[in-house]
């Protein structure tokens, strides 16, 4: 609920939090606040960011650091643990979104085509509770494609079939190793405590030719709800966001990259709430297979 004193101005799912002139303590208490209240969607504005100057890189590989990464970095860990994946950006905590020619045809965030709606990593155990993403240019005003879909508008049989029964989701960059496999049986949709509902959400890589009659409808039902629920997440120079990977569905309209430097560039962090749990299997300090 918004005070006079507060630094939240919510719409019905994005939690905007204006930094301006507030301090690390106050800014972590307002993103603390909002998770507590389960907000699908987090942006700061007003942060105290160096403008960066530089053109858009030609590919992650490159020199991409800016003066502000450290900064994200810190705002990141203020909903749980910033983490990379080894077989990602060579495990970059901070990792780049950005246009690749190479990448153009591709269903991924280097890509020109439309991004499909989805969460992020759905077949992995550790996949990120949260994103991160920090807008250090975007002049085209390209937005990110987001829904949160209200579960309660799925039928009784939806709902069951996608908590009940097991569906197969194919990973989008496969490798030889136990903890990451070549795909994941699991429920689309995970209970959780309070009877709120979670998702994995992958219309591209899930297997629909393993699917009965009655999931074919369900997943269907729900890729429709989602649909519906599409709406724009617009980061600005200097902006950060934050969507919750269980609550929210991402993705990019397609548009037509220039490849000069002066294309959208973000930068984009992957957050668990609980890191400790699996440093069983880290092969780096806050770096997963």
């Amino acid at each position: 609920m918004q005070t006079a004193h507060s630094l939240e101005e919510s719409s019905n799912i994005v939690t905007t939090i204006d930094c301006n002139g507030r301090s690390d303590a106050q800014i972590k208490l307002s993103i603390q606040r909002a998770t507590e209240n389960r907000a699908p969607l987090m942006k700061l504005i007003g942060l105290d960011l160096d403008r960066i100057e530089r053109p858009t890189p030609s590919h992650w590989i490159d020199n991409c650091a800016t003066p502000n990464d450290a900064r994200f970095e810190q705002l990141s860990n203020m909903l749980g643990n910033v983490f990379g994946y080894s077989d990602l950006q060579n495990g970059r905590l901070v990792q780049e979104v950005f246009p690749i020619r190479g990448d153009a045809r591709k269903q991924v965030g280097s890509g020109a085509i439309k991004l499909e709606l989805h969460t992020e990593d759905p077949i992995l155990e550790y996949r990120a509770d949260y994103l991160g993403f920090m807008c250090v240019s975007n002049r085209d005003r390209i937005p990110t494609t987001v829904a949160v879909p209200d579960f309660a508008l799925l039928s009784e049989t939806t709902r069951l079939t996608l908590c009940d029964t097991k569906f197969t989701i194919f990973s989008d960059r496969p490798t030889p190793t136990p903890f990451k496999p070549a795909k994941l049986v699991t429920s689309v949709l995970l209970r959780a405590p309070g009877g709120r509902l979670r998702m994995i959400y992958d219309p591209v890589y899930i297997d629909y030719a393993a699917m009965d009659a009655g999931q074919s409808a369900a997943f269907r039902e729900l890729q429709e709800l989602i649909d519906s629920a599409m709406t724009e997440f617009l980061l600005k120079e200097g902006d950060v966001g934050f969507v919750d990977n269980y609550q929210v569905a991402h993705g990019r309209p397609q548009y037509v990259p220039r490849y000069d430097g002066t294309d959208r560039w973000l930068k984009r962090t992957q957050i668990s709430s609980n890191l400790v749990r699996f440093s069983a299997i880290a092969v780096g300090e806050n770096v997963l297979p």
